[in-house]
């Protein structure tokens, strides 16, 4: 049997099962990207090779499935409800004007999380392949493991590259044991990729100020910091290779140093505090850094 045809039975054998949400392939990256072209309902496809949101897939998930003012309204916690009505309105979250105290971080990412669980339990009504999901972060795991307890009337596949896990952080190789053994867990590793197919890996967009900021702001507000603090030592060996104008890197910088202070990284603060209070400006944001930094 051809690997299109174990794609094709696969995929088919899911869809027509209506208890079944949520189905894992594991297989090359050749295959990976072949797989769109693989299923015969019709997918929207999640590459998280380029996707920065907040516990990605799933806020990326929520991004297209539009959930209602007054769904959010209902089920946000009070703080946390402009945050989320601007991140689903416009893809980057309001500022808050009260401080995330740091020893209720852990409460505050309970309740963001459950405000999104619900609203993927209303909203994710359609069909998501997700492309490179061995890039999950830690929060986005702990999600998974949270909806796959959840009711929801769409369904998610998650395709992993299997030549990545055995690299792979330990929480995603916790993770990844865990579900190999599942019934909806399946393996592909030891078929050909066959000829390629339509649907190609997208390139990683170009380093902006925007696409560095926006991730690192959005993950700091949805309270993913864990997350976050992952992005900035992705983005910032690259800084000084990126045509930034003082104001915009300074931005970058205050969002780092809240980032790993509410990551509990508490040695990594200082130094980016620095980066900005060392200027001698007396503008908003050096003076706010100063107080962080003195405090």
């Amino acid at each position: 049997m051809s690997v299109s045809q174990v794609l094709n039975n696969i995929s088919d054998s899911f869809f027509a099962n209506e208890h079944d949400k949520i189905m894992y392939f594991s297989m090359p990256k050749e295959l990976m990207y072949n797989l769109p072209d693989e299923i015969t309902r019709r997918t929207h496809i999640i590459d998280l090779a380029t996707e920065f949101n907040p516990l990605a897939p799933f806020c990326d998930i929520l991004l297209h499935c539009k959930p209602t003012k007054e769904a959010i309204h209902q089920h946000a916690y009070s703080v946390q409800e402009p945050t989320l009505q601007s991140f689903f309105a416009n893809g980057i979250a309001d500022e808050r004007y009260d401080l995330i105290i740091c020893n209720e971080i852990d409460y505050e990412k309970h309740r963001m999380q459950a405000t999104l669980l619900e609203l993927m339990r209303q909203f994710c009504t359609e069909y998501f392949l997700i492309l490179n999901a061995h890039l999950m972060s830690k929060g986005a795991i702990e999600f998974l493991s949270k909806l796959v307890c959840t009711e929801f009337p769409g369904k998610i596949i998650f395709c992993f590259d299997s030549e990545r896990i055995e690299t792979a952080e330990s929480f995603l190789d916790n993770f990844y044991q865990t579900i190999e053994n599942h019934k909806n867990f399946f393996d592909i590793t030891e078929y050909e990729a066959g000829e390629p197919h339509s649907h190609e890996q997208k390139d990683v967009p170009p380093l902006t100020f925007d696409t560095i900021f926006r991730p690192l702001h959005n993950c700091r507000l949805m309270v993913t910091p864990t997350q976050g603090v992952s992005l900035c030592r992705r983005f910032e060996p690259l800084l000084q290779s990126i045509p930034l104008t003082k104001d915009e890197l300074h931005r970058i910088y205050f969002e780092i140093a809240l980032l790993y202070y509410y990551s509990h990284n508490y040695d990594n603060v200082p130094y980016y505090l620095d980066k900005i209070t060392r200027e001698q400006n007396d503008d908003e944001l050096t003076i706010l850094s100063l107080i962080c930094y003195l405090y």
